[in-house]
Parts: C-alpha cells; sequence; structure tokens
C-alpha cells in the first residue's frame, strides 16, 4: 500500500512540473518575441469579418474597373474624334473633286491657287488676284477680267481656266471662301499650307 502512495504522488508531481514547464515555456517565448505579434488575432493583426474583406475587396476592383473603363473611354473618344476630322478632310476634298462646293478658310497673307476649271465666291474680308502670267482671271459675276493685284468683289464668282492663278487674303483675319474644285493653299513664306486632298 505504502508503494502505491509514492506511485501517485510521483505521477501527481510529474504532471505538475510539465504544466509549470509549458506555461514557463509560453511566457517566455512571448517575452523573448518567439510568438509572432502580428499573428491572426493579435493587437497587430486584429480579426475581421469576412462581409467586412468582401466589401473591401469589391471596393478596390471596382475603382479599378472605373479607372480602367475611363481610360479606355478616353482613348476610344481620341480616336473616334481624329477619325471623324479626317472623314471630314477626305470628304471636302471629294466633294471639290466632284464639282460641289467646300468652305475653305484663308488666313491673313495665305495665298489661294485654283485648279483648272475651279471657282470660287470670296464670302468676306479683303483678298486680291493672283495671276502667274499676263493673263487675269475672269470675274463671271462683274463680266470682266481680274488681273493680278486687283481687289477680289465680295460675292462674285470667278473661275479659273488655267493653273497659277488664285487670290490672296489681304485681310488681317480669316477670310471664307466658297470654293468647287481643286486648290492648294501657300503660307507667306511659300510653304505649303493645305490642299484640296488634305
Amino acid at each position: 500500500m505504502n508503494w502505491m502512495k509514492k506511485t501517485v504522488l510521483l505521477v501527481a508531481v510529474f504532471v505538475l512540473g510539465v504544466v509549470s514547464g509549458s506555461m514557463i515555456w509560453t511566457s517566455s517565448a512571448d517575452n523573448s518575441g518567439l510568438v509572432d505579434p502580428n499573428q491572426p488575432g493579435s493587437v497587430n493583426d486584429p480579426l475581421v469579418t469576412k462581409s467586412y474583406v468582401d466589401e473591401a475587396v469589391a471596393n478596390k476592383v471596382q475603382a479599378e474597373i472605373s479607372k480602367q473603363i475611363d481610360s479606355q473611354l478616353a482613348a476610344k473618344q481620341k480616336e473616334l474624334d481624329a477619325q471623324i476630322e479626317q472623314f471630314k478632310k477626305q470628304l471636302d476634298a471629294l466633294l471639290g473633286q466632284a464639282g460641289g462646293m467646300v468652305v475653305v478658310e484663308l488666313q491673313p497673307n495665305q495665298t489661294l491657287f485654283a485648279d483648272p476649271g475651279t471657282s470660287l465666291i470670296v464670302r468676306n474680308g479683303t483678298t486680291v488676284a493672283v495671276s502667274t502670267d499676263a493673263n487675269g482671271i475672269p470675274d463671271v459675276t462683274g463680266g470682266k477680267d481680274l488681273m493680278d493685284g486687283t481687289p477680289v468683289e465680295l460675292n462674285h464668282m470667278l473661275l479659273f481656266p488655267r493653273e497659277g492663278r488664285g487670290i490672296k487674303s489681304t485681310h488681317n483675319k480669316t477670310v471664307f471662301v466658297m470654293v468647287t474644285g481643286g486648290y492648294k493653299i501657300l503660307n507667306a513664306d511659300g510653304t505649303l499650307a493645305s490642299t484640296s486632298g488634305r
């Protein structure tokens, strides 16, 4: 019977030692930094609900999608604007080549040289006739020829039977000219500003 008491006492001391040692080790590990302070549930990494995470992820995804859509829409709008502008230029060129009338803007000191068979009407401002030879430009409305340097009257139709003839703006603002047929516009320094083809 005596040995049984000793055995029970020995087992109790052993269990008490194991529990005490485990508690001392855990406390020591916490103080020494062996336990990760960022583990879930700690002060640095509090637990969150699934709904919170779902909402945060959804908001981030939605913001990124909106940003990408806005960027793509802006790029497409820019591309569309460029295509529309190109189409308008091509349409003006086709109308001019097919005999349709287009409105051309002539800036100060620019010269419009008409292709053979072209006609035009100056709508505003002041312009003068330009001819590279001794012949003038038929003013159909006025029933006369306009020699080089002659002022062009507003709303008079001019016909250009040959190339090398046109009109030059002497106005300080934009001059609007209605043109039927081909043409090219030169700047004051002789460089090409535009043509009926572009």
